[in-house]
């Protein structure tokens, strides 16, 4: 068998889970430095997964998202309340997406 190289960001049960498949594989943890840099190329990664995903795919793709975008919360400390109060305000102040609006162009 071939060996392939990642040297990317991997969920916690991957290493175990090629073992299990008979296959073997080399995993070191990020030290703190280098571990926000991990996430957010992770979170791109996911993002460009999400934009390519079908329809059948986008949702484990979205889960994929939320769950980057959870670790980089808690490797800075950033309580879930203060993100969801953030989101609201935002909301609030600038609205979601409900209404689709495509800005074409403005002065």
């Amino acid at each position: 068998m071939s060996r392939k190289y990642h040297n990317k960001l991997v969920r916690d049960r991957i290493p175990e889970i090629i073992c299990q498949t008979g296959r073997t594989c080399e995993a070191i943890s990020f030290n703190d430095s280098d571990y926000m840099g991990a996430l957010l190329e992770k979170l791109l990664e996911e993002c460009r997964e999400a934009v390519c995903a079908n329809e059948e795919d986008l949702l484990g793709e979205l889960v994929d998202l939320v769950e980057v975008i959870d670790a980089i919360l808690k490797f800075k400390n950033i309580d879930d309340n203060r993100f969801k109060e953030l989101k609201e305000k935002k909301r609030l102040e600038r609205g979601g997406f409900e209404r689709r609006f495509n800005l074409i162009w403005s002065e």
